[in-house]
């Protein structure tokens, strides 16, 4: 914020200004902290904020415990990391299941378990093993 504009806000706005600032601090600082070593996005304008690649795209190790209490039906794909969830669709598309019984189980949308299964093709046969 310039001096100008600075100048003419009210006391009131000014200590409004300063939590905001404060708050916003430690938003990122916990963003720093949560995605250490992940690969960040900083949009040039500063006004959306950071994206978090590696999140986004799934590149976490797949917790085996949640990726079994999914595939059991005891965990929602909210739940779940990206990874996680990719692992759950392809156990249960292994298993015969289609991809409404798999959107059902997991809470999740039909066209969700599509895209997955398209994510799984392209990622090759590592992740294409047989039931």
């Amino acid at each position: 914020m310039n001096a100008e504009r600075w100048a003419r806000l009210t006391p009131d706005q000014r200590r409004r200004h300063h939590r905001w600032e404060i708050q916003n601090q430690r938003r990122r600082t916990q963003f720093d902290a949560d995605h250490e070593g992940h690969e960040i996005i900083e949009h040039p304008s500063g006004s959306r904020p950071r994206t978090c690649l590696t999140c986004q795209r799934g590149d976490l190790a797949a917790d085996s415990v949640m990726v079994q209490r999914a595939v059991e039906g005891r965990a929602k794909a909210a739940d779940l990391l990206p990874a996680e969830r990719l692992e759950a669709v392809r156990i249960l598309t292994a298993k015969g299941h289609s991809a409404r019984e798999i959107a059902g189980s997991l809470g999740m949308t039909d066209r969700l378990v599509v895209r997955d299964r398209a994510r799984l093709r392209e990622l090759g046969p590592a992740w294409q093993v047989a039931a």
